[in-house]
């Protein structure tokens, strides 16, 4: 995620007060943090990531692969699961930064374009959210006139015009120095934006250590919020882990046609039709 701007001067002034807080000892050099934060919060970060980008994968796959999947809901939450793995290749960046703040080795180039991934890809999730939730709306509340308006080429377009709409917002970053402020949405996003806001300007050493500790509780969050998306949308879904089970079964018994299968597809069937006011 996005940290506030370099404090090139304040860390220049916080050379003074390591001694204050015996940073010679217990801190990584070039770190703002002391290794025994620093050490759990990587291995609680590469545990974010494994399981968001198995997750996420798994659900981009599951959607593509099964053309019983493909409902308008389904094709939102593929779409969220995209977005939600770029976001992860921004972590290996927010992971140098805590262990060495500066100086930043990539360029430019590299932190402008990061800063874009990030900001379009935060944006274009909290649109497929919002989508999702007026599609859910008008499939609940009017069930048979909904049937008629969304269509999964509908589905298609909407989802099209989220990623432009949401990548044009985000191109700032690639020419501006102050970032983008983009919407917050649930809890995992609200304490980065919070904390984005409060501590974007900050004039004195102990403020600018709070400020980045609340950017690395921030980050973990915002991480997480991309890695348990596939367990909230889809894991709970009866539909869906069967969907996976024939995903794993698919390779190791690829011409397979047996009547335990045709049974899957049966009872799959019948999970759509229970599960069509509910989308999962």
């Amino acid at each position: 995620m996005p940290w506030t701007r370099p404090q090139v001067d304040l860390h220049a002034a916080g050379a003074e007060a390591m001694d204050q807080y015996n940073m010679d000892d217990h801190h990584y050099e070039g770190s703002l943090f002391p290794t025994s934060t620093l050490i759990p919060v990587t291995v609680i970060c590469i545990l974010i990531f494994i399981i968001g980008v198995t997750g996420n994968t798994m659900t981009i796959l599951i959607i593509q692969h099964f053309k019983d999947m493909k409902t308008t809901t389904n094709l939102y939450l593929s779409s969220m699961a995209v977005s939600d793995l770029i976001i992860f290749l921004c972590l290996p960046f927010d992971l140098y930064r805590l262990w060495k703040y500066v100086p930043w080795l990539f360029g430019e180039p590299v932190c402008r374009f990061y800063h874009y991934i990030f900001e379009g890809c935060t944006s274009a999730t909290i649109l497929h959210i919002t989508a999702l939730s007026i599609e859910r709306y008008l499939a609940i509340s009017f069930p048979l006139r909904s049937k008629v308006l969304v269509t999964r080429r509908r589905v298609q377009y909407i989802i099209l015009a989220l990623w432009v709409f949401a990548l044009v917002s985000a191109a700032p970053t690639l020419f501006l120095s102050v970032m983008v402020v983009v919407l917050a949405f649930i809890i995992c996003w609200l304490p980065y934006h919070i904390g984005r806001n409060l501590f974007a300007q900050v004039d004195d050493y102990d403020t600018a250590m709070l400020s980045q500790n609340f950017n690395m509780a921030s980050m973990v969050l915002c991480y997480l919020s991309a890695s348990i998306n596939p367990v909230v949308y889809n894991l709970m879904s009866r539909k869906y882990r069967a969907a996976a089970k024939r995903l794993f079964l698919l390779h190791q018994r690829p011409r397979q046609a047996s009547r335990g299968q045709r049974q899957l597809c049966v009872n799959d069937r019948l999970s759509t039709l229970n599960e069509s006011l509910t989308g999962v």
